[in-house]
């Protein structure tokens, strides 16, 4: 029984909160990519050196985490946890949503621009891939957001202007993996092939929907000639920026960008290089667009920029994924192959970038170990702005303004990690203690060129000292992890025993024609084209063509 109580004792110290220091309100800015592996950041690894110029600037300049998670390691599950603070058995977004879904993030859920709205004068705005429901009251606008210019989910999740790479081939330079632009003219859709690298029936998608751009509630382009699409995010970013400093508002900015996800459709200037380099070059365009707005307006030194992407690279797109850098998780790969990285509960699914810069608040810019997370953005946003969080739910992030803004590394003692789709969705398999790191289930997914891995349950948990082996290359002997597989598990308990007698919610993934319709410029046209390229023509000149 005495343990029980520490155990219940640990889990709610590590999601208290502290009061930051009095500092006039910062802007906040959210910069998230997409796909995007720690190693894919020239100050994180030398592989990718010279790589990301304007983010490793950041990264020099302020405090680049080493030990940073998401909330979950494939798309929607990880934004919901990032906008909410709460874990997707907490919110019930445990998969991801699509074109046709006629619901999303749960409306009793509130997102960071909502919290903002209701306890602030902050303007909200975002920019790039949501990803959370679109149909019925959860477009963006209806979540808090005073104005959005992007796409509502993945860029694979339909056909584009032009021919786009989705598949994983092993020279990407091979024209026959090129997926043909959306039959917009009234041809039929062609027949693809599949990607049997990632296992996909077809290789190309979503075909029969264009990728769609909103501007607001309103489709400017359908289906989206995704070469301009970084210059859309990049002109609305400016014009957000502009527009708010001009209020005289203080400002809330989610910038999803949609790099480096495939396909990787690149501007004119990123053309020369490989279709992953390019996109994560023009990615790191765009990060260095939001620096240099923010700089003429005056306004670098008060904003907090904080970094970080979705989840680790997709292994299996082989050319078109990055690098999860040291995150090996080897014993997988030892073991029965396949991946260790997005959608799986190795560390280069859920380790990535993490990065914070603010002038005026950070105090120590360093290198720091701190154990910390996408979850804490919520927590953390609400101090800095002097407002309190709501007391109808249990938040599984913590305030960190106090790492931000003094010389302390005091992050998490715990950190849970769910499944991501390898081997089911939403259960917690996975955590954190301290340096440990405990596996309840590993496979279950694919790799460049390898089959499908196992699927294996762990009845007592595979135990790694992190501290000796970020690799994951070989667990504790048995007798070794015994007492902190015990604690662990105990740990564990003690969270799901949490989340089933407090506020939690239901997603409903229900999916049908009115939910596609609500991404569709024309449901006469097989591709739901519609003429938007004078408005898009017109929206991105002069500079961003």
């Amino acid at each position: 029984a005495v343990v029980v109580v520490a155990v219940v004792l640990i889990v709610s110290l590590d999601t208290c909160s502290s009061s930051a220091p009095s500092l006039q309100k910062p802007n906040i800015i959210i910069f998230f990519g997409d796909d995007w592996g720690y190693g894919d950041l020239g100050a994180n690894w030398n592989g990718s050196q010279g790589l990301t110029p304007n983010l490793d600037k950041l990264a020099n300049s302020g405090i680049r985490f080493t030990d940073f998670h998401v909330a979950a390691s494939v798309c929607t599950p990880s934004r919901a946890g990032l906008l909410t603070g709460r874990l997707g058995l907490r919110t019930g977004v445990v998969r991801n949503f699509g074109p046709s879904s006629l619901f999303g993030l749960p409306l009793n859920e509130s997102t960071i621009a909502e919290f903002l709205k209701a306890k602030t004068n902050y303007r909200t705005g975002m920019i790039g891939k949501w990803h959370l429901g679109t149909a019925n009251g959860h477009h963006p606008i209806h979540r808090g957001f005073d104005s959005y210019v992007g796409v509502p989910y993945s860029i694979d999740m339909g056909c584009g202007a032009t021919p786009t790479i989705t598949f994983a081939p092993n020279n990407a330079t091979d024209n026959s993996t090129l997926c043909p632009r959306c039959p917009y003219d009234g041809e039929k859709p062609p027949i693809l092939p599949p990607d049997t690298h990632c296992g996909r029936s077809c290789g190309c998608a979503d075909f029969d929907i264009g990728v769609p751009v909103f501007k607001n509630e309103t489709i400017i382009a359908q289906p989206m000639d995704l070469d301009k699409l970084s210059g859309v995010y990049m002109k609305a970013a400016a014009e957000f920026i502009e527009t708010s400093v001009a209020l005289g508002n203080p400002f809330f900015l989610y910038y999803a960008a949609s790099h480096t996800h495939v396909p990787q459709n690149v501007g004119p200037e990123w053309k020369e290089y490989a279709p992953f380099q390019g996109a994560l070059r023009e990615m790191d365009a765009e990060a260095g667009n939001v620096v240099n707005t923010l700089t003429q307006l005056g306004v670098a030194d008060n904003t907090l920029i904080l970094v970080t992407g979705d989840n680790g690279p997709w292994e299996c797109k082989c050319s078109l994924t990055g690098s999860h850098g040291p995150y090996k998780g080897q014993w997988q790969k030892d073991q029965d192959g396949g991946s260790s990285s997005k959608t799986t509960l190795w560390e280069g699914g859920h380790r990535v970038v993490g990065l914070a810069h603010w002038p005026a608040g950070i105090t120590n810019p360093r290198v720091s170990s701190a154990l910390v997370s996408s979850l804490d953005y919520m927590p953390t946003i609400a101090s800095l702005v002097g407002a309190s969080l709501p007391t109808d739910r249990e938040f599984d992030g913590k305030d960190i303004s106090h790492i931000l803004m003094s010389d302390s590394d005091e992050g998490h003692n715990t950190l849970y990690h769910p499944l991501s789709g390898a081997c089911g969705s939403g259960s917690i398999m996975a955590m954190r203690y301290g340096s440990y790191k405990a596996h309840w289930v590993t496979g279950g997914a694919k790799s460049c060129n390898s089959g499908q891995s196992k699927c294996v349950q762990h009845d007592t948990p595979l135990i790694f000292d992190l501290s000796k082996d970020v690799a994951e290359t070989k667990p504790m002997s048995t007798k070794e992890a015994e007492p902190i597989a015990k604690i662990m598990t105990q740990l564990r308990q003690s969270l799901l025993h949490n989340i089933s007698n407090t506020a939690h919610s239901y997603a409903n993934y229900q999916t049908g024609a009115a939910g596609e319709a609500a991404n569709c410029c024309n449901a006469k046209n097989v591709a739901c084209a519609c003429n938007g390229t004078e408005t898009l023509h017109s929206y991105l000149k002069p500079n961003y063509l």
